[in-house]
Parts: structure tokens; sequence; C-alpha cells
């Protein structure tokens, strides 16, 4: 199929900077992947082309379809994350860290924190210690660290301005002894060699303003950037960019304002057009035809985004010449709604199945996971398969995290969090007693391993010492594939003994199959690392046929024949915990978007949560007008 015009201007700009708003089912991965072929056609050296995006699997399908156009090996193709993870290895001095530093997760920097606090003798309640990492997170993303809360720092005002904005649902002991926590924290992920995942990109950020000499490498090396899902960009990652794109500003910025649905985590859908203000020359295309939707469909989306106050305009068109259906239903109760969603499917699979093929292309789409409860159950009782996705994502499965843990023990002996996690994986004695001994004792990990002294435990840290150096050097020295060493290690470290008599044991070992296979595909432990970085909760989507079941967030950049929206109720969504109604109803635009085919609307009178006691139609449903359009039929029987 050609280009048509305007992805044409956009796949046709050689230099310079471009800005393109690409509406939804417009084909933005097409053009990235065209004009990236074009530039290495025209001459352009491959690897000189820098594509960022925010998904494993956004990187991965640009990657195979420039391989596949250009038949040439080279494609740069990374998440956020995983460029930042190479740039500070390979400059980890730098940054105050050894290459073999460990990257932690949600869950680690939980541990970390109450590992801090407990020291500090204020110890946190699990939920406190959440809710503190989830401030500091939000911190990093708008470029503040431990040290801007310290006396006469330059912007300790903003950075406390920051923390009562992010900081207000802490307990007030929490924001008493919060800047101590945040320091500890800091000193406690250099002593052990290891970032967060807001470090990571506030560190890489750090490098490239702070060391001219890496920045004007870095030109050289990418003297094209391209960045998808631009309005989901944070500072500090629109500050990264602004570094990365060299004097000859040839930087392309691809998004769409109107499906800016991450502000809770810290995005800045401003950032669009921030870039037009930091870029003043840069060249605007709009990609406005739909490859995707019926006209219904594009017509209740483009209606309802218009009622937001700060957009760039556009209106989007259906290019299959198909108008879709289009249906607004209001039920007594959720369970009514369920029931009715459930029956239509079992209609679509017997007398529609020419029309829609099979059960993956139904989606029940909602605000938040707890609405899929009556829907399950529905879909259960007529044994109609299904599955959902964002349950607990592979790499943060115990078994996975364990294997990571005992890895990175062996490739960064100071990281303390990953060996506490494996110490009592079997059993080993390896208690609180020890842990408090090892922290007064203040030496490194490492060190304490190696010549544990009179240390509790001794003959059992000093083996677990020797245990890792032993497997670290076959790691490094590439001594067999990394997947069958790290079964070695789990297997002579006790750990799959042990899992044996864990609950779904048959499971877990198969998920050990798989970091076994995906460890040996990746080849070095930086680069499995890297991998476990750039997971979402798409990752869970497989080509099975059944029906899906997902948050609204979960859908983003997905498809599907029939689209079941569920729940427009007002405290529902717009959700009562947000405050920013304009996105909320972006994340319905998101959501009407989903649908090639068919979008069913629906809403409940009788409340579907205490909390949302106001309920009743959402105000989105008016904005639309989806009161114009019929009620889901009847079910036949």
């Amino acid at each position: 199929m050609q280009l048509n015009r305007a992805q044409s201007d956009a796949v046709g700009h050689r230099s310079g900077p471009l800005l393109i708003i690409a509406g939804a089912g417009a084909g933005k991965t097409r053009v990235l992947t065209e004009r990236t072929v074009s530039l290495a056609r025209q001459g352009v050296f491959l690897p000189s082309i820098l594509n960022v995006t925010f998904t494993r699997r956004a990187a991965m399908e640009l990657t195979e379809r420039v391989l596949a156009g250009t038949g040439q090996k080279g494609v740069q193709a990374y998440t956020f994350h995983s460029w930042c993870a190479r740039a500070c290895r390979e400059h980890a001095e730098k940054i105050g860290r050894k290459p073999d530093f460990t990257v932690y997760d949600q869950d680690a920097s939980v541990d970390a924190i109450e590992e801090v606090a407990e020291g500090l003798g204020c110890a946190m309640a699990r939920k406190v210690a959440h809710a503190t990492a989830e401030v500091i997170s939000r911190l990093k993303d708008d470029g503040f660290d431990a040290a801007d809360f310290e006396e006469g720092a330059p912007r300790q005002a903003e950075a406390y301005a920051a923390f009562y904005l992010y900081g207000g649902e802490l307990p007030d002991e929490a924001k008493a002894v919060f800047p101590q926590v945040f320091e500890g924290y800091a000193l406690g992920l250099e002593r052990w060699n290891a970032l967060d995942f807001g470090g990571l990109i506030l560190s890489a950020r750090n490098l490239l303003r702070e060391h001219e000499s890496v920045r004007a490498r870095y030109h050289r090396v990418h003297r094209y950037l391209q960045v998808d899902e631009f309005q989901d960009t944070n500072f500090v990652q629109y500050e990264l960019v602004r570094l990365l794109t060299g004097p000859e500003k040839n930087v392309a910025a691809v998004g769409d304002d109107a499906q800016a649905i991450y502000g809770w985590r810290g995005a800045r859908y401003d950032n669009v057009f921030r870039f037009r203000e930091d870029f003043p020359e840069a060249r605007l295309v709009k990609l406005e035809e739909n490859y995707r939707s019926g006209g219904h469909v594009l017509q209740v989306a483009n209606t309802l985004i218009k009622a937001n106050t700060r957009q760039i305009p556009k209106e989007m068109r259906a290019a299959r010449g198909l108008p879709g259906v289009v249906t607004m239903t209001e039920y007594a109760t959720a369970r009514d709604e369920a029931e009715a969603i459930a029956q239509r499917i079992v209609e679509q699979q017997g007398d529609w199945k020419e029309y829609v093929p099979n059960y993956r292309e139904h989606a029940v789409l909602y605000r938040i996971n707890a609405m899929s409860y009556e829907v399950e159950r529905a879909l259960s009782r007529r044994r109609i398969p299904y599955t959902i996705i964002g349950g607990v994502a592979f790499w943060a499965r115990e078994e996975i995290r364990d294997a990571m843990a005992y890895l990175s023990c062996a490739m960064n002996t100071d990281d303390r969090m990953a060996f506490q996690r494996i110490a009592g994986k079997p059993k080993r004695g390896l208690g609180k007693v020890t842990f408090e001994a090892l922290r007064r004792d203040g030496r490194g990990l490492g060190e304490q391993l190696r010549d544990p002294g009179k240390l509790p435990k001794a003959a059992t840290l000093r083996g677990l010492g020797g245990l890792f150096e032993r497997y670290r050097l076959d790691i490094a020295s590439g001594r067999g594939e990394l997947g069958n060493i790290l079964m070695t290690l789990l297997i002579e470290a006790g750990y799959t003994e042990w899992l044996k008599g864990k609950e779904n044991a048959g499971a877990r070992f198969e998920n050990l199959n798989e970091i076994s296979r995906i460890a040996t595909s990746a080849g070095t432990f930086q680069t499995l690392m890297e991998e476990s970085l750039a997971f979402s909760a798409q990752d869970g989507i497989t080509d099975s046929d059944v029906v899906q079941l997902m948050t609204i967030h979960a859908a983003k950049g997905l498809e599907f024949g029939n689209v079941y929206a569920i729940g427009l109720e007002e405290g529902v969504l717009p959700a009562r915990f947000s405050a920013d109604v304009d996105e909320e109803r972006r994340l319905a635009y998101v959501a009407f978007t989903r649908a090639k085919d068919e979008l069913h609307v629906s809403c409940c009178e009788e409340p579907r949560f205490p909390w949302a006691k106001s309920g009743g139609p959402s105000r989105f449903i008016y904005d639309a007008k989806l009161e114009e359009f019929p009620p889901l039929p009847e079910p036949a029987n």
C-alpha cells in the first residue's frame, strides 16, 4: 500500500527538526520504519539513526521492519531505559558506578528504602516504603536527586515544593524523615553499585549534560534521532532528547497529544508543545488518515476529544470507507452489563463468525483492574476463553526475580538487596541477626563475602562468596551459554531443590526454562538486564484465541475488531481520584480508538463501587454525543 501524502511528507523529510502528530491508527510505526529505510537508502549510515521508544515490543517491531526493508543489520532501536543502561555502563566511572551495576525495579527499591529506614531507626511499613519510593521516583523524573534537599543546595526550595506536591499523602512521620531516607537511599545505591529506574535516566541525562566530550561523541555516533510516543516523555527524558540532538538538529518527535494518558506517572504531554518552542523551525506533519476504525467510531472519538482545552487540532478520517458499529447502552447493574457483553460475544462467534473471526478480536476495556470481576464471571459461565492482560508480568514473577538476583550476586557482589533476596532460598540460617551484623560491619558486601572474619555464619558467607566468584569468572570468560550457566548456578546453590517444594512448582520451572532461553539469546548479563527493563503489560499478549480483558492504559497501541468500553460513569471514568479531567477524557479517546469494526460503550445506573457515590452516565458520553447512538441489541434468546 502506498504512503498517503502526509506520510510521504514525513518520510521524505531529510534534515532538521520534525514533529509528527500521529493520530490513532494513522500508521506511525510504518512512517518511522519507512523514514529510517529512506535515510539509509540515501546513504545515511544505518547505525547512526537512533530510534527511541517506550516498549521492547515497539523497538523489536521497528527493528524487524527496517531489517526487512533494507536487508542491513545494525538497526539502533532502544527503549529509553535500555539506551540509558548502555550509555551508563560505557561511562560508569563518570556516574560513580562500576560497569556491572544492577538496576533496581520498584520492588527492589522498596526493599532498599525499608533497609535504609531501619538503619535510621525509623522502621517503615511496607505500604509507606512503597509510597516513599513512588515520591522519590517522581522527583527523579523531574530532575531532582537527594543532594537537592541538602541545606544551601541551589534547588532546595524547588525540590521541597515538588516533594510537597508528590508526597502529600505520606504519613507525617514519613514526611519528617524523608530527606534523610532519600539521602540514605542514594548512598545505599552507590554503595551497592546500583541504580533505580529513575536514576538510570537521570544519570544518563547528567552524563550528557556534564561531560561535553561524551555529548559530542554521541552526536557523532547518532546523527539522526527519532523518538516515538513523545507525549509520554517526562521532564528528564525530554532533557535527554535535547542533549542527544546534535548541532544539525536532525531530531524527529512522533506522538499524539490526544493520547497522552500517563501524567499520573510523571509524563508531560506538554513536551509536544515545548518541542515546538525549543525548535521553532521544526516542520509539523499531521497524520490524520486512520486505517483502523470505521467512520462512526472516529466520529464519536473526534467529537469527544474536541472538549479538551489545550491540544494540536486534528480531524481523524476513516480510510477504510466502512461506517462500523457504535452502540451506547445503560444497564441497571454491572452484572447486567457483563452478561450482555458475554452473550454478544457468543452470538458473534456463531451467526457472525464470518464478520468477527475469533475470540481474540474481542476486548473488554476498563478504567481499573477491579472492574473485571463481573465480566470474568459472565465469560466463565458461558465457557468463553479469556485472558487478563496486565497481571503478574513475567519479569515480576518470584522465581524470575530470584534467578536475576542470583545472577546479580555473581556479577555485582556489592548488590546487598539481591543478596538479601536469595540468602534464604534455600534456608541457610542467614537471618535478621546476620543482616544486622553485615550492616554494622560497614564494609561492602563483596569484601564481607570474601573475608567475613568474625561475622555470624562466616563459613556460609565465605562459601556463597566463593560460589558467586566462580560463576562470575565463568560468565566473564564466556565459558558456555549464559542460560546454561544460570541453571547450573541455581542447581549448585540449592535453589532448584528448594523450589520443588513450592506451590505451582511445575509452572515455576517452566518459567526458569524460559529465563534460561532468554539469557542464552541475550548472550550477556548486561543485555539480559536491558531486556528485563523494557517489559510492559502488553508483553503478556499471545496469539491464543481468547477474549482480551485489560485496563485502557494496557490497551494503548493495540487494536481489536470489537471493543467493549465499560464503566463510563461519573466517578469511574472520569475517575474520582484523578484531578485531571482532560487526561481522563484522553483515556476514553484511547479506549474508543482501539476499535476497528464495533465499539460498544456502556454505563450502569447502580453505582459500581461504594466510593463512586454520584454514579450516573459519564460526562464523556455527552461530550461524544453517544446518546445519539442505539443500545446494544438484546440477546437473541
